[in-house]
């Protein structure tokens, strides 16, 4: 199962984003879940750093699955940055609608 879980900042902004696990709904390299979770997060993390040039602290590892973003928020990006996540949780969210077994979603416990 793949665990996404974001955070927030003192000022209740999006400031980090984790994914963790593998969906096992097929082989490796042929799992068309991961495929579509891997597409939305992958696209979002690209979008902050090379579109709003966000500087991320990304610390990734194929074996487990994991995908640590993280960042420091620009107040003038703010709102830019919470569209592009709640987009690709809106994305996400239909994915766990489809295939709940194989996603978890939910906020970073603090």
């Amino acid at each position: 199962m793949v665990r996404i879980s974001w955070g927030y900042d003192h000022n209740g902004c999006y400031n980090h984003l984790k994914c963790l696990g593998h969906a096992g709904y097929g082989e490796r390299g042929t799992d068309i879940v991961c495929s579509a979770i891997s597409v939305l997060t992958h696209t979002t993390i690209l979008a902050m750093e090379q579109i709003l040039g966000l500087e991320l602290k990304l610390q990734v590892d194929a074996e487990t699955g994991l995908i640590d973003c993280k960042w420091v928020n620009k107040p003038e990006l703010t709102d830019k940055v919470e569209l592009l996540i709640k987009t690709m949780l809106l994305g996400l969210n239909e994915i766990k609608c489809q295939y709940p077994e194989h996603l978890s979603l939910g906020e970073a416990e603090v």
